[in-house]
């Protein structure tokens, strides 16, 4: 099973979980005006789904009101929406791993923040160079989402 795990924003980190290990991730930058992003995004979310043939769709599922101001949350809204129709055109399953499950896959308490997601992934992967706190955040996402999918199925 291959897992595409996200960590949605400008800054979208991704992470690409073949069932054992993150095979690889990185930082997919979009432009700062709102539509193009979407559009971006979209396009791009098609294209690593198919080219990759990726089983699963996870993504950091932040609740509505961990955001601070309207705009955040409705950006965070229109992502999620990319996520979920990228899914459907493509017959990918998808799941939202809330903060909570990816810091306790992080060994993480719930109060911490990106800086200690950053540090947790840099110590759990030591020769990987990430971009960005979103990069480590996508990664432990990944290993949540395939620590769900194994219990699920027996």
């Amino acid at each position: 099973m291959l897992i595409l795990a996200l960590d949605l924003g400008l800054q979208t980190g991704f992470a690409l979980h073949d069932g054992i290990d993150v095979d690889r991730s990185g930082v997919r930058y979009l432009p700062a005006d709102h539509s193009a992003a979407v559009k971006s995004l979209h396009e791009w979310l098609r294209t690593v789904v198919r080219k990759n043939a990726v089983d699963l769709i996870a993504f950091e599922d932040v609740p509505a009101q961990a955001h601070s101001g309207g705009i955040a949350a409705h950006l965070w809204g229109a992502w999620y929406g990319i996520v979920l129709l990228a899914a459907r055109q493509t017959g990918t399953r998808y799941l939202g791993v809330n903060p909570a499950t990816w810091k306790r896959a992080a060994e993480l308490g719930s109060g911490t923040g990106e800086a200690d997601a950053l540090r947790a992934a840099r110590a759990r992967w030591p020769r990987v160079p990430f971009e960005t706190a979103d990069e480590a955040v996508a990664r432990f996402v990944a290993v949540a989402a395939c620590a769900k999918v194994a219990r699920s199925h027996p």
